[in-house]
């Protein structure tokens, strides 16, 4: 998705660095809702950083114009994509809660080879041999980062699984989006479905009162968010995805590093060396479908 059909320019560099920058933003937004996610109910989590995420969207989209185009957020592909991603976050910051970052994150990376193979079987996409190899490669990796039948598999491992089948079912439709929706629209309707989702949570769990300092954590993860997406746009505007899409992988050392100075965690053997299988194989799938 992008804010117009055309990339404006071709500057592979600087659309390089907004990838990069746009998963570390993610990666930081996420740090800081588990710094928050053993204190905090889900649902007082998502509406906190909600409001003020809608708030810095709908500013950035009366800037841009983007919010003229209001209506299209109701049309059937937007609100089918953030039905998805808003099944996802709730599964995602559950499994995030309890599982390491870069554990969580390093899963998710098999979300384009889940989408390529998703586009073959649904939108008769054709994939050769050796990408199709790349995908069972990085599914390999997958098994050796949970490793079915060791202590750290459970109930959360398999909630990121499914987070990575959602992700690309939800990544799938994004194909089907016009390409003259802007995506902070579509993004401001992905925050508005969890954030409203989150209120209705909140009845459930009860609403707990936050302190100062967790507000402060929770309005930094919305400027984080909310940057990363406007990184991802930049991004778009600026370079080809072909030449970009790679330096989405960054965001496994940008967990990496967080998990080792935030969290004090590090991946054993063996999920090291499924991260290492999970990357390479996406990888040289993308430099495949070039």
């Amino acid at each position: 998705m992008s804010v117009s059909p055309q990339v404006r320019s071709d500057n592979p560099l600087l659309g390089s660095l907004y990838m990069t920058l746009a998963m570390a933003g993610y990666v930081i937004n996420d740090s800081l809702l588990k710094l928050v996610g053993n204190d905090l109910p889900l649902g007082t989590i998502l509406v906190v950083r909600g409001g003020f995420a809608i708030a810095l969207i709908v500013v950035l989209a009366l800037a841009t114009g983007a919010l003229q185009h209001w209506h299209s957020m109701f049309s059937k592909p937007v609100l089918m994509r953030a039905t998805f991603d808003t099944l996802a976050t709730y599964l995602f910051l559950t499994a995030l809660f309890h599982m390491s970052i870069a554990i969580v994150t390093s899963i998710l990376q098999t979300v384009p080879l889940l989408v390529m193979l998703f586009g073959t079987l649904f939108l008769n996409e054709h994939i050769g041999w050796r990408r199709i190899l790349a995908i069972l490669v990085g599914f390999i990796g997958v098994l050796l980062v949970v490793q079915p039948g060791a202590s750290g598999f459970n109930y959360y491992t398999v909630l990121a699984l499914g987070v990575v089948v959602l992700v690309a079912v939800r990544d799938t439709a994004t194909r089907q989006l016009p390409s003259n929706t802007p995506s902070l629209l579509v993004t401001l309707a992905n925050v508005l479905m969890v954030t409203m989702t989150g209120a209705l949570y909140v009845q459930y769990q009860g609403f707990q009162f936050v302190s100062g300092y967790q507000v402060l954590v929770l309005s930094t993860a919305s400027v984080f968010l909310v940057a990363a997406t406007l990184f991802i746009i930049l991004t778009m505007r600026v370079a080809a995805i072909s030449t970009t899409a790679p330096f989405r992988y960054t965001a496994i050392i940008w967990s990496l590093i967080s998990a080792y100075i935030v969290f004090d965690e590090t991946p054993n053997d063996m999920a090291t060396l499924g991260i290492i299988l999970i990357a390479a194989s996406g990888l040289y799938s993308l430099f495949r479908s070039r």
